[in-house]
């Protein structure tokens, strides 16, 4: 039963390393491409009303959703839901 867990474990010491690696290799090549971490400054500021604009639209656009990402076409009530009514004395 431990062996899958051992494996897992050796697996994951043996490609953490690796991915840390080429992560760091990969932020300093597109950094470079950039022009240099002040060009990529000025990158960002230039697409942040871009990004604004991204991210209001996916609010708007789960803010009435049932959590599939899209705006809900139906009730806010459905039928198979049903309401609680409150005790009523005899």
């Amino acid at each position: 039963m431990t062996g899958g867990v051992r494996s897992v474990d050796r697996t994951d010491f043996l490609q953490f390393p690796l991915a840390f690696v080429g992560s760091i290799i990969y932020a300093w090549i597109v950094v470079g491409e950039a022009g240099g971490p002040g060009a990529l400054t000025q990158h960002l500021t230039d697409l942040f009303p871009v990004f604004l604009v991204i991210i209001s639209l996916q609010w708007l656009f789960l803010l009435d959703s049932e959590g599939a990402g899209y705006p809900s076409l139906a009730q806010h009530d459905p039928p198979h839901r049903q309401r609680r009514r409150p005790l009523q004395s005899p």
